[in-house]
């Protein structure tokens, strides 16, 4: 697999699982969308980390790590009750998943994350989602 099947890859099994009826999906460099201030939204997106080379000679592999994340706005003043179910559901997706090649895996062996990022300045207060994921394609 490369950077751009990965991609493709993972942000195909996020948008077939994920409900984008509950809440207005943005993507990682998708056209602009206006939001609503006063309804949450989600924003998805694909981080590519380190890559390094696995087994050497003819047929070697390389293993490319990384971490999708899911960034959750709930407008300020609304509890945060939502974010936590939509936490839920963007880590059922990821946790223990294997593409049917079984090159790219999410959530194993690894830490899923979260953070809440609290500005009292801004209109949203922001749940951030990050899943482990690996990738092991031929050098």
């Amino acid at each position: 697999m490369s950077q751009t099947e990965d991609r493709k890859a993972l942000t195909a099994r996020f948008l077939d699982e994920w409900d984008e009826g509950l809440v207005t999906t943005l993507t990682t460099n998708a056209p602009v969308q206006d939001v609503n201030e006063k309804k949450a939204f989600v924003r998805f997106s694909v981080n590519f980390g380190s890559s390094f080379v696995t087994t050497l000679g003819n047929g070697g592999e390389r293993e490319q790590i990384g971490r999708v994340t899911l960034q959750i706005f709930t407008p300020r003043g609304t509890g945060d009750k939502q974010s936590h179910v939509l936490v839920d559901q963007f880590i059922a997706i990821f946790a223990d998943w294997r593409s049917d090649d079984g090159r790219l895996t999410s959530g194993r062996n690894s830490s899923i994350d979260t953070q809440l990022i609290d500005n009292p300045n801004d209109l949203w207060l922001q749940h951030k989602v990050t899943v482990p994921f690996q990738s092991f394609r031929s050098a």
